[in-house]
């Protein structure tokens, strides 16, 4: 709650930064209950899930600051291209000032990495499935391209079909404690 209202907050860009907090929010919850399943620490999947993407929020911001004047202003487009390119570096400029724990920093520096590596490889590819969870269950589908990424993450994980099942029946769990902090 209180990143929300540190980061996820910024007039005008209201609709934008809710987008960015469900998701961010949907990928933590759906990292705890990866961590559980697999036994490992829910409380650092959750972190890592919620502050994986913790970049976008501080461009719009530093975006927002900037902007002055009606010729400044940025299109949607722009602003996207924007966020892409500095997410990473503003993430962990701010993970940085905040100190965060080593395994937030490498969740920010290698999110995205198909195979990643390093002491925290196991928590980053809970990571990566949590957000392909979040994103189908915001989303309600995933496109083929989507469908392939879910099963090399799942892959990656050596999660089993009866696995994954179990985790899918979690569904209403995670929806729900999205519905509490979003």
């Amino acid at each position: 709650v209180w990143v929300r209202g540190q980061v996820f907050s910024v007039r005008g860009h209201e609709k934008l930064l809710s987008a960015f907090w469900h998701e961010s929010v949907a990928t933590a919850c759906w990292a705890r209950e990866i961590a559980r399943q697999s036994r490992t620490s829910v409380e650092l999947a959750h972190l890592c899930g919620l502050l994986q993407r913790i970049g976008r929020p501080v461009v719009v911001r530093l975006l927002a600051d900037i902007a002055s004047g009606e010729s400044s202003r940025l299109t949607n487009v722009e602003r996207a291209r924007l966020v892409e390119e500095f997410e990473a570096r503003a993430g962990l400029a701010l993970a940085a000032a905040w100190t965060l724990p080593e395994p937030v920093v490498a969740t920010i520096a290698q999110r995205g990495v198909a195979d990643p590596s390093g002491d925290w490889s196991l928590q980053l590819r809970q990571v990566r499935l949590a957000e392909l969870l979040a994103a189908r269950m915001l989303e309600q589908s995933l496109d083929a391209a989507a469908t392939e990424q879910l099963a090399q993450a799942l892959d990656a994980l050596n999660i089993y079909p009866e696995q994954f099942a179990a985790l899918e029946a979690r569904a209403d769990a995670v929806q729900a404690a999205l519905s509490a902090l979003a």
